[in-house]
C-alpha cells in the first residue's frame, strides 16, 4: 500500500502581464506592489533589448 502524504508549499501570487505583445508571467512569493511590477518589467525590457523610453 503506497502512502502519500501532503505537501505544504508556501502560497504563490502569479500575474500574467502582456509586455510590448509578449505575455509574460510572474510568480512571486507574497503579492507584488504595482511598483514591484513596474519595475520587473523594466527589467524584462531591458534583458530582453525592448527598452523603450516614454
Amino acid at each position: 500500500m503506497n502512502q502519500i502524504t501532503p505537501q505544504s508549499a508556501p502560497p504563490v501570487s502569479r500575474y500574467t502581464l502582456n509586455v510590448d505583445g509578449v505575455t509574460v508571467t510572474i510568480s512571486a512569493a507574497a503579492p507584488l506592489s504595482s511598483a514591484e511590477i513596474e519595475q520587473l518589467v523594466a527589467r524584462y525590457r531591458a534583458l530582453t533589448g525592448a527598452e523603450r523610453p516614454y
